[in-house]
C-alpha cells in the first residue's frame, strides 16, 4: 500500500507484471486461499518513484 497525498493505492502483480490499483476504486474483494510471496529484493520506495515517472 502506498498513500500519495489522500490517495491509496495498492501495488499488486498482475499476469507477471507489477501494477498500481487506486484503493478508492476497488469495490469488492474476495479472500481466497492463494498465497504469494513479495519477490527479493523488492524496494517499494524505489518501485513507486519510478512507476509515477513512466506516468508522466
Amino acid at each position: 500500500m502506498v498513500v500519495k497525498k489522500d490517495r491509496w493505492y495498492l501495488v499488486a502483480s498482475r499476469d507477471g507484471e507489477l501494477r498500481n490499483y487506486r484503493v478508492s476504486r476497488i469495490h469488492m474483494a474476495k479472500v481466497e486461499k492463494e498465497t504469494f510471496r513479495r519477490p527479493l529484493p523488492f524496494n517499494l520506495a524505489a518501485y513507486w518513484e519510478r512507476s509515477k515517472a513512466e506516468f508522466v
